[in-house]
């Protein structure tokens, strides 16, 4: 009796474990089917070197956590990716959709689903140049560097392909657009003094695809960010010779270079790099009627008859006014990038801020900057811009300290009533300063 009931326990006991090890099964494979449509694709696509690992004893929740953090709980983020990559495949890499679509792909974080399919693409010869250029710059987006090391020392083995890809465009480019992205992160791959020297021999070479501007654009770029005195000294000092048309067709990308020039405080580098761009700053103030300009917008949406057959014939008025408005407000923003005025205005801006930069030490500490701006002239026009400038500064970062700082400082506040006394100030300039003094302590 003893033994079949002893018989028995073990059967039970037998039953139960075959019954767990069987639930065991069909639970994990189960949770291996659910994952494998979405999540074992962003594992293999993403780079998880960035993730700490997370103990947790459910592999499902750990590969969603991680996903989660990747993409920032953006799902439709991979649905989005899949989605223009078949538009991509549907018309190529040569169309004239090709390079924006692209575009959009990264913006999905596309660049590290379809990194391999992209690089693949670089080997064709015949793909358009623009695409090229398009793709140089995904890869980019992907390269990690190694931490604690020099940026281009590549920490796994895509960012090796993605040096590789680089150094091979620049040696066989598909054309300038290519070229020129190659170049722009070449620092991905190299160190300063080789792509220093990458740059200079491009310069030299009478057949390359690259004329000089650009090459002095990526100077710029490139000792702006290492802030090497001699090489800051030796190319503003060739731009100052170039002739006056391409000095100006670099005032895009001088002003930026404000911040290296202040960091290095030499005096010489500063004063011709000032003197550069004063040269080349457009000199006065343009007026711009933007309702205009939102007229001629709503004008140019209206003689567009295939938008506005839809617009008339939709039932929902209430989305077709969000669909006017905001196609509206899309023809204004880019008539409002084009107008010649607004440019030069904005170009106008981003030279005194230029010039406060160049006589800062401190690119954190612009208040040092726009105050010896503003005391190195005796042009009054020049000092209320240097203010009203540093004063918008100050209310787009919302630093109320540093403007308690600045309403405090008695030599700016003493200057300032020493302007209302001269006798051949313009009412315009005597209205300015009694504004600024109105909130001077």
């Amino acid at each position: 009796m003893k033994v079949k009931s002893r018989w028995k326990l073990y059967s039970i006991l037998l039953v139960v474990i075959v019954c767990i090890i069987l639930l065991y099964i069909y639970m994990t494979g189960a949770d291996k089917r659910h994952e494998s449509a979405e999540y074992i694709e962003a594992k293999q696509s993403v780079d998880f070197r960035e993730v700490a690992p997370i103990k947790d004893n459910s592999m499902k929740k750990k590969l969603k956590t991680i996903y989660d953090k990747i993409y920032k709980v953006d799902r439709e983020d991979l649905a989005n990716a899949k989605e223009v990559w078949k538009r991509l495949q549907k018309v190529g890499f040569n169309s004239d959709e090709s390079a924006e679509l692209i575009s959009m792909l990264i913006g999905f974080n596309g660049d590290f689903i379809y990194f391999k399919e992209l690089k693949e693409q670089l080997s064709n010869p015949t793909l358009r140049d623009d695409v090229a250029a398009e793709i140089i710059l995904a890869l980019s987006g992907t390269y990690r560097g190694k931490k604690g090391e020099a940026f281009h020392i590549p920490s796994n083995e895509r960012d090796r392909e993605i040096q590789q890809a680089i150094r091979d465009e620049i040696i066989s480019p598909h054309g300038k657009e290519s070229l020129y992205m190659a170049l722009k992160k070449l620092g991905y791959a190299e160190s300063y003094e080789t792509v220093m020297q990458t740059l200079q021999d491009i310069q030299n070479d009478e057949e390359s695809l690259l004329g000089e501007l650009p090459i002095y654009r990526l100077k710029l770029k490139y000792i702006g960010m290492e802030d090497k005195k001699d090489d800051a000294k030796t190319v503003i000092d060739e731009i100052s010779k170039l002739d006056a048309k391409k000095q100006k067709k670099l005032m895009y990308a001088l002003p930026k270079f404000g911040y290296s020039v202040g960091v290095i405080g030499d005096e010489e580098l500063t004063q011709k790099y000032i003197s550069v761009i004063k040269n080349n700053m457009p000199k006065a103030y343009q007026s711009v009627d933007r309702d205009k300009i939102r007229e001629k917008a709503v004008e140019k949406v209206k003689q567009d008859s295939d938008f506005m057959e839809i617009y008339n014939t939709m039932t929902d008025r209430d989305q077709a006014y969000y669909m006017m408005r905001d196609y509206v407000q899309q023809e204004y923003e880019k008539m409002e990038s084009e107008d010649e005025a607004i440019n030069n205005n904005y170009l106008r801006m981003d030279a005194y801020k230029a010039i406060a930069r160049a006589l800062s030490p401190d690119p954190g500490d612009y208040l040092i900057g726009y105050k010896r701006a503003f005391f190195s002239t005796d042009d009054w026009d020049e000092k209320l811009e240097y203010l009203g400038d540093f004063w918008n500064q100050v209310h787009e970062y919302g630093e109320d300290d540093v403007k308690e700082q600045f309403l405090s400082d008695k030599e700016i506040k003493s200057a300032l009533e020493e302007g209302l006394r001269e006798s051949n100030m313009s009412r315009e300039n005597i209205e300015g300063i009694k504004d600024f003094l109105k909130d001077f302590h």
